[in-house]
C-alpha cells in the first residue's frame, strides 16, 4: 500500500508543479475544478454559505477533498501489479482530463502513466527488502509532506485572504468613494488565484469564429491599432454579493467596442447569439443585439493600466445592466450563433441574464459618541437605471431621512451619499435603501443565488 500511496502523492505534487509554474494540463485540478462546480449549484451554494459563510473557505474545503479522492482513487488502483496500476491510472487520467484536453488528453494520460510507473519501480526494491522498509516509511512520510507544501503553495491566495472576501454584516470594509484600484477590485474565479490563467501577449490570439463573414485571429496589438478605444467608467457587481457585501469596484476602463470588432469581420444574417469563452473554461452567451451596443466593450486597460492576470489580461468583457458573471476574464473566443448556449453557471441553476438589480449600502461607521454629529457615507447602484433617491432610517425603518447624493461620476458609475447624523445613546438600527427607475429598492431577504441578493443594508449599533 505505502508504494502506491507515495506514488499518488508524488504524482499530485509533480502534476500541482507543472501547472502552476509552467501551466501543463493537471488532473488533480481537473477534479477540483468538477468539484467546485457541482459546488456552484444555487443550492449546494446556499448550503456551503451557511455552513461556512462567505469567502473562499468552499473552496479551500473542495481543494482538500479532490486531493484526498486523488490519493485514495489512486493508491487503491495502485495496490495491484504494477503494470496494471499503470493501466488503471493511465485510463483514470484520460478520464480527468479528455472534456478539457481532447485528443492531447490521450498524450497526457500516457505520460502521467508513465511517471506512475517509474515511482513504483522505483519503490520496488524497498518494498520487497524489509531491512528497507524504514526508508519506505520514512518516503511515505515525506511524500505527504511534499503534497501538503503543494496544497499550500496552491492554496496560499486563499488562505490570506483577498478581496472577494466578503465580511459579515456590520463590518463590511470601507469602499473607496470614487475608483477602486485594480489592486483593490474584488476578485471570484471558479478556480483560485494560482491555477487562474497566466497568459503571455506574444503567444495569445482573439479568435472570432462561427456565423462570421471572415473568421479572424487578433493579437492584443492588432485590436489596439486597428480599432478606436473607447474609455468608460463603470461600475462592476458580482451576482453573489451578500447585503452590503463590498463584491462591488467602480473602475476606468478602455478597450474597443465589440459593435466595432464584429463590424468589421462581418454578421451573417441568421446569427442570433454571441458565446464568450474565456481560458480558464468559462463561457456566457448574450443575445447579439445587446452585445452590439455602443457600450459593450473588449477592455485592455483598467484605470490607465493594462489588465494584470488576475483581472483578465490581456482581454476581458465590459457589459453594463448586467453582473460581474456575464464579463469573463482571460477571453480567447467569440463565437456567433444561430441558437443561445447556456453559459457555465446558468447550466447550474443560476441566472440566465444577471441583470443588476437595486442596493445600497452603509460604508464603515465612524466612531459614535453621542451628541456628537458624524457624516455617514455609503453606496447606491442599480446597473443601468438611475438611483432618484436614497433613504436612511435610525429606528429599524419607522422613520426615513433623505440622503444627499453626490454628483454622478458617469452614467454606469455607483451613486455616492452622505448624510450627517447626531447620534444619542442606546441602540440604533441603521437602514438603507435606495429608488431607482420610479421603484423602491426590494425589502424581501433574498440569498445571492440564483438571481442576486436582495433586502436592506442593516447595522445595528450601540451608542455610548
Amino acid at each position: 500500500m505505502m508504494p502506491a500511496f507515495i506514488a499518488s502523492v508524488v504524482l499530485a505534487a509533480l502534476s500541482l508543479i507543472a501547472r502552476v509554474f509552467v501551466g501543463l494540463p493537471s488532473p488533480l485540478e481537473k477534479l477540483y475544478n468538477t468539484i467546485t462546480f457541482w459546488l456552484g449549484t444555487p443550492a449546494m451554494f446556499q448550503f456551503v454559505h451557511k455552513l461556512l459563510g462567505f469567502g473562499e473557505a468552499g473552496k479551500v474545503m473542495a481543494f482538500l477533498g479532490s486531493s484526498l479522492l486523488w490519493i485514495g482513487g489512486f493508491t487503491v488502483l495502485g495496490m495491484v501489479g504494477t503494470l496494471p496500476a499503470t493501466i488503471a491510472v493511465g485510463l483514470a487520467t484520460l478520464g480527468l482530463l479528455i472534456s478539457s484536453q481532447g485528443f492531447m488528453a490521450i498524450v497526457w494520460a500516457v505520460v502521467y502513466a508513465a511517471m506512475y510507473y517509474g515511482i513504483r519501480l522505483a519503490l520496488q526494491p524497498l518494498q520487497s527488502n524489509p531491512s528497507r522498509r524504514g526508508a519506505l516509511q520514512t518516503l511515505t512520510g515525506g511524500a505527504a509532506g511534499i503534497l501538503g507544501l503543494g496544497a499550500f503553495g496552491v492554496l496560499q491566495p486563499l488562505l490570506r485572504g483577498s478581496t472577494a472576501v466578503a465580511a459579515p454584516v456590520g463590518t463590511e470594509p470601507v469602499l473607496p468613494e470614487g475608483i477602486v484600484s485594480q489592486k483593490d477590485l474584488y476578485y471570484v474565479s471558479i478556480s483560485n488565484e494560482a491555477l487562474d490563467p497566466k497568459l503571455n501577449e506574444a503567444d495569445w490570439k482573439l479568435e472570432v469564429a462561427g456565423m462570421v463573414n471572415t473568421p479572424t485571429k487578433f493579437s492584443l496589438q492588432e485590436l489596439k491599432d486597428q480599432f478606436t478605444p473607447k474609455d468608460m467608467e463603470f461600475t462592476m457587481s458580482c451576482i453573489s454579493n451578500p447585503i452590503g457585501g463590498s463584491l462591488i469596484g467602480n473602475c476606468n476602463w478602455r478597450g474597443l467596442k465589440v459593435k466595432d470588432l464584429l463590424e468589421k469581420v462581418g454578421m451573417q444574417s441568421g446569427a442570433k447569439w454571441i458565446t464568450w469563452e474565456a481560458a480558464d473554461g468559462f463561457y456566457e452567451s448574450l443575445p447579439l443585439g445587446q452585445a452590439i451596443e455602443d457600450d459593450v466593450l473588449l477592455a485592455y486597460f483598467i484605470n490607465g493600466e493594462p489588465l494584470n492576470s488576475k483581472h483578465g489580461f490581456p482581454l476581458r468583457v465590459i457589459l453594463p445592466g448586467h453582473y460581474g458573471m456575464k464579463q469573463p476574464r482571460w477571453l480567447t473566443k467569440i463565437t456567433l450563433s444561430s441558437e443561445e448556449r447556456l453559459g457555465y453557471w446558468a447550466n447550474r441553476g443560476w441566472s440566465r441574464t444577471a441583470y443588476v438589480q437595486a442596493l445600497s449600502r452603509i460604508n464603515d461607521l465612524p466612531k459614535l459618541e453621542a451628541g456628537k454629529p458624524v457624516t455617514l457615507t455609503g453606496i447606491a447602484y442599480a446597473g443601468i437605471t438611475n438611483v432618484e433617491k436614497v433613504e436612511i432610517s435610525f429606528d429599524g425603518g419607522k422613520n426615513w431621512k433623505i440622503a444627499t447624493q453626490l454628483e454622478k461620476r458617469a452614467r454606469y458609475a455607483w451613486t455616492r451619499w452622505t448624510l450627517q447624523w447626531t447620534p444619542t445613546s442606546g441602540q440604533h438600527q441603521l437602514q438603507v435603501r435606495c429608488f431607482a427607475g420610479g421603484k423602491m429598492q426590494s425589502q424581501e431577504v433574498k440569498d445571492s443565488l440564483p438571481e442576486a441578493a436582495s433586502g436592506w443594508h442593516t447595522i445595528n449599533v450601540t451608542v455610548s
